[in-house]
């Protein structure tokens, strides 16, 4: 999985791209996203156009970064 990052305006975009399965794959992401969120970055957007699978973990993984953001007043994209 490779993760490039951007940033638009006020939004920050995270450009994944290959596999998001297992743990480290989506720990990286996890880790990645609750960083910008503690950096005060509450408008992020996840590129997934270039995610070519994507496991039930990883699913999992989004929906629970998904809420993150909202506890912190934030939106994820």
């Amino acid at each position: 999985m490779t993760i490039r990052e951007r940033t638009i305006g006020s939004q920050t975009i995270l450009d994944i791209g290959g596999k998001l399965v297992q743990r480290d794959t989506t720990e990286r992401l996890t880790d990645r996203v609750n960083a910008l969120l503690a950096q005060g970055h509450n408008d992020i957007v996840l590129n997934l156009a270039r995610v070519s699978y994507c496991d039930s973990s990883a699913f999992k993984a989004l929906v629970a970064l998904g809420v993150a953001a909202k506890n912190n007043g934030g939106r994820l994209t």
